[in-house]
């Protein structure tokens, strides 16, 4: 999150096995301010822009092919991004005030130039359902959120994770985590208590099926949450005021969590640190 025009980009951190880091990299460069993104089952990143008329680029993890702009999927302030598998979707978040929650279906699953963009609508009994997006944003343009006539909006929308027919959906206006049940098209509060304050990006341990949430706000923790109902501070970042918990993610053996601080230490700074927590989990 470089705010500078053309200085952002995406890069990619490679592993051992054991968990030795072995090579570093820029996957894609000359970008303005990119967000949390998110992997595609074809084996590539999508890195999102989180500016008013904001791209997803499609990266080659592995830094030989040129990242790809993809405007089918909405230009517009874009936050995380996460693969559906089973429903041939991928979903979108969209940090502004009034943001809304999109699912792009592609034309060719695996092929991210052209599709149909939709957007989530809740009724007021929480069963949910998806509205035509008729126009992609852009300068000069409507806004993509006000081209989705009866679409729901959110505050502020931060990290999405799915875990297999639930997707979890993190807002930082309302302190909440929204849990979407795909199969039953339902949404329902997850969670919206303390210790969470600002939740951002989420990842799910495969394993436990425990929720880690970071914080962008508040006293800077990974907020665990378990599937029967309780919410735990993992861990905190001493000193990093003026930062962000970022980026979550386990590696595939779910013995590791890799995190972010996204500033750090304070006074903020453009440079960041990664830190990785060995398990279990």
């Amino acid at each position: 999150e470089v705010p500078v025009d053309g200085a952002g980009g995406a890069a990619a951190l490679r592993f051992a096995a054991d968990g030795r880091v072995v090579d570093a990299y820029s996957i894609l460069e000359g970008t303005t301010w990119n967000c949390a993104g998110g992997a595609t089952p074809w084996q590539t990143w999508l890195s999102c822009e989180e500016i008013p008329a904001g791209q997803v680029w499609e990266c080659d993890p592995s830094g030989r092919a040129p990242a790809q702009p993809r405007p089918a999927m909405g230009l517009f302030r874009h936050e995380a991004a996460a693969a559906d598998t089973a429903r041939r979707v991928l979903y979108m978040s969209e940090d502004e005030p009034d943001g809304l929650l999109y699912r792009f279906r592609p034309r060719i699953w695996e092929d991210l130039s052209e599709g149909a963009l939709e957007a989530l609508a809740v009724s007021a009994d929480g069963a949910i359902s998806w509205v035509p997006v008729t126009g992609l944003g852009g300068p000069g343009r409507t806004p993509t959120r006000y081209d989705a006539p009866g679409a729901t909006a959110f505050p502020g929308g931060e990290g999405i994770a799915l875990d297999g027919d639930v997707l979890y959906f993190a807002t930082k206006g309302d302190n909440r985590v929204s849990r979407l049940d795909l199969d039953r098209s339902r949404l329902t509060v997850y969670w919206d208590d303390p210790p969470l304050e600002g939740p951002d990006n989420l990842a799910v341990h495969d394993d436990t099926g425990n929720l880690f949430v970071c914080e962008d706000a508040g006293n800077m923790e990974v907020v665990m949450i378990t599937p029967d109902g309780h919410g735990d501070p993992f861990l905190r970042f001493v000193g990093h005021d003026g930062s962000e918990v970022t980026g979550a993610a386990f590696d595939p053996t779910g013995t590791r969590l890799i995190v972010n601080s996204q500033r750090a230490p304070t006074p903020p700074t453009f440079d960041g640190c990664t830190y990785m927590v060995t398990g279990p989990f």
